[in-house]
Formats: structure tokens, C-alpha cells, sequence
């Protein structure tokens, strides 16, 4: 029997959770697989924890440290599968073979780490959230610029100890449990986007990339909302923001000079923030998407951008984080 846990924060969630639950349940498995359900609740003071409850699924509690990265390391250390997958209660599986396009993978080749998907755009989303979904990533244009892109086709993905060439894959990403628990370092606070780091440099870098495992993601509703969020995305005090990447705690580099080199990166990040080169690939999407909401493109590289470089400029510690990757450049001879 091969059992899976999904594990999913939540925190006056009681608009969303049941959504997000239908859409596991609705999942097709063959019938030698278990699937566990925990709802990771850090006080809700809605019915949030009553929906869980009269789902069937099992809650956890998190009222101590009420963050969502606490609630997945609550989740690590209550999770009995093999296999252990975080959702957010605003997520949804798009298909209804969504996890097990992830799982059946890692069944058929025990070298693999983990196995990720994308984010995709769900029709009657507002406009906005459906054009950052276009990304597989849910990146916008700005931040496009300074990570990998992922392939076009499914495959496995050798990815480097470094993690430089790993994209920030983690919100969809299904894991080996036993292999997580032993690569982790334990902390109060679990950041999923490391994890693929931590493995990778215990010698567990091979990934498998199902673009077919698709998921709904309701992550913004208005310009003025990402900008809040890449700001506070910066330096949140919790040390997971981009400025606090470099920390002992945190491995995940956001921003790596050598991924592109100097000039490069700063060519596409100006790309990004003057919005005109990003027409042809908005054009692209709108084809492929058959949705007019991929004209957003350039506005959501405007708008993320210049968001980010005030909030980079004003910040003291942002002008060090410059400085630093700047002085990496020429270390890594980039250019």
C-alpha cells in the first residue's frame, strides 16, 4: 500500500477550504494508495476547523506560532506516508488525475526526490490572477527575469547543488517524506521553497516535471495587493523575505547574479520594468490562452517592479543586498 499526505495551512479559511478539499477528494488513485488528509489550523475564528471536521480530514493544531511555515513543519513531523504534499486552502487540483500525475512518477523511480507541476489559469478567476498564472510558476514578469525557466515537455530535471538552476518549484511539489525528514534541518519553521536545495545537496537532486499536474491557485485579486505582497515579500521579519535569502536559515537564492551574469540580468529585469518587451510573449499567451487577460503582462512587470526596486532602494538593507550581489558578479566572474 502506498500512502500520500496532504497537508494544507490554513487560518480563517472558511470561504476556501471547501473547495480545496473537494478537489482532493474528487482525485482518481488506483486502489493500492492511501490518501490522508490534515488541515494545519493556527486559530481560526471562523468555521474553518468545522469544515475540516465534518470533512472527515484530520486537524492539527498551530495556534502557537500561527504562520503557515510552522504549519508545514507541524505537518512534516505528523506525516505518515512515503510520499507528503503541501497545499494552500486557497489551491485547488485542476484535473481530477492531478496527484497522481506526481505520484505515479516517484512510484516508477525511487532516484527521484520529488515530483512538481505548474499553476494554470482558471476560467471566471479575475483577470489579473489568470494572467500570473500563465507563468507555471505564478512569477511575474519581474521576477521572471532572475530565475530559471522550466521546460516546455515533462521530464526529469537534474538539478545542481548550488540550487542555482532550481525555480521556485516547491508549491507544487510532492516530496519523498523519509528523504525530506533527513535532508531538512530542524526548525520551527519549514520554507518548501529550500527543501529542493536541501535535497539537492544531500545528494537528491532529481526531479520529475508533470506539466500535466495542474493547479488552481487563487493568489491575487489587485495590483495594489502584489504590490503589497512583493514588498512585504522583501523583508517580512521572518526571515524568509529576499534581502534575509543569504541567512544561515534560508538556502533559496531569489536573485543569483551568476544564473545570467551582470549585464544580462540587468537587462532583463529593465525589461521587465519598462512593460514594452514583454508584448510579444503577452501576445503569445493570448493566442495560446485564448484569454485577453494576458495583455496584463506588462503592467504586472511595471507595477512589480518598480514596487520592488523603491522597496530595494529605500531599504538599508536592500542597498547591501545590491551591493552583495554585485560584488558575487565579479567573484563568479559574471559579466
Amino acid at each position: 500500500m502506498t500512502k500520500l499526505d496532504v497537508m494544507i495551512p490554513t487560518l480563517n479559511e472558511e470561504a476556501r477550504l471547501g473547495n480545496c478539499l473537494a478537489s482532493i477528494f474528487s482525485q482518481r488513485f488506483p486502489k493500492n494508495v492511501e490518501l490522508s488528509i490534515y488541515v494545519i489550523d493556527a486559530g481560526s475564528v471562523d468555521k474553518t476547523v468545522v469544515i475540516a471536521e465534518m470533512a472527515g480530514v484530520k486537524v492539527l493544531d498551530n495556534s502557537a506560532l500561527k504562520d503557515p511555515e510552522a504549519a508545514k513543519m507541524i505537518g512534516l513531523n505528523a506525516a505518515r506516508g512515503e510520499f507528503f504534499l503541501f497545499m494552500d486552502a486557497d489551491m485547488a487540483c485542476a484535473e481530477d488525475d492531478t496527484l497522481w500525475r506526481l505520484l505515479q512518477p516517484l512510484i516508477e523511480d525511487e532516484t527521484l526526490a520529488g515530483a512538481f507541476g505548474r499553476y494554470a489559469p482558471m476560467r471566471g478567476d479575475v483577470g489579473l490572477n489568470r494572467a500570473l498564472s500563465m507563468n507555471p510558476m505564478q512569477c511575474d514578469p519581474f521576477y521572471q527575469a532572475f530565475l530559471p525557466r522550466l521546460p516546455e515537455d515533462s521530464g526529469i530535471l537534474e538539478f545542481d547543488s548550488a540550487g542555482i538552476n532550481i525555480p521556485p518549484i516547491a508549491g507544487t511539489c510532492m516530496f519523498r517524506t523519509e528523504l525530506v525528514r533527513k535532508s531538512v534541518p530542524y526548525v520551527e519553521r519549514y520554507f518548501d521553497v529550500d527543501t529542493p536545495v536541501h535535497l539537492s545537496r544531500n545528494g537528491h537532486s532529481r526531479f520529475f516535471y508533470a506539466e500535466n499536474a495542474r493547479f488552481f491557485h487563487g493568489h491575487i485579486a489587485s495590483f495594489g495587493q502584489l504590490a503589497r505582497k512583493r514588498l512585504r515579500n522583501l523583508d517580512n521579519g521572518r526571515g524568509n523575505g529576499l534581502f534575509t535569502t543569504q541567512r544561515v536559515s534560508r538556502v533559496y537564492r531569489w536573485i543569483a547574479i551568476e544564473r545570467f551574469g551582470l549585464f544580462r540580468t540587468a537587462l532583463r529585469a529593465a525589461g521587465a520594468l519598462s512593460g514594452v518587451a514583454l508584448l510579444p510573449g503577452a501576445v503569445i499567451q493570448m493566442v495560446r490562452h485564448r484569454d485577453m487577460a494576458a495583455l496584463l503582462e506588462p503592467l504586472l512587470g511595471i507595477v512589480v517592479g518598480w514596487s520592488v526596486l523603491w522597496g530595494t532602494l529605500r531599504s538599508r538593507s536592500g542597498r547591501s543586498f545590491i551591493a552583495s550581489m554585485v560584488w558575487r558578479s565579479g567573484t563568479f566572474g559574471g559579466s
